[in-house]
């Protein structure tokens, strides 16, 4: 398996990953308890405020690492897809 063809997989993986029902429920349901529990949380614990807030931005973190694999993916997908067609031009000029 080449390196473009483990980006595409690696990106395909990740749109279904991003895509799933699940996933995306997941993610609501925890930036959501996060904020909740950020807002409730006494001014005087500090530390467990800023443990909040790293959570939620990690939850962002973590999908636009995933969205950069996929988009990673698609983009070797299509230079693949436009090798082969310089190829097959290559070829119908060589005959």
């Amino acid at each position: 398996m080449t390196s473009k063809d483990k980006e595409i997989s690696r990106g395909k993986e990740a749109h279904r990953i991003i895509d799933d029902d699940l996933f995306k429920e997941a993610f609501v349901d925890l930036k959501k308890i996060y904020m909740e529990e950020w807002e409730n949380s006494p001014a005087r614990d500090q530390e467990a405020r800023e443990s909040l807030w790293m959570a939620i931005k990690m939850l962002g973190a973590v999908k636009d690492h995933l969205t950069t694999i996929m988009e990673t993916g698609k983009l070797a997908d299509r230079q693949l897809e436009e090798m082969a067609r310089e190829s097959s031009a290559m070829r119908g000029v060589a005959k």
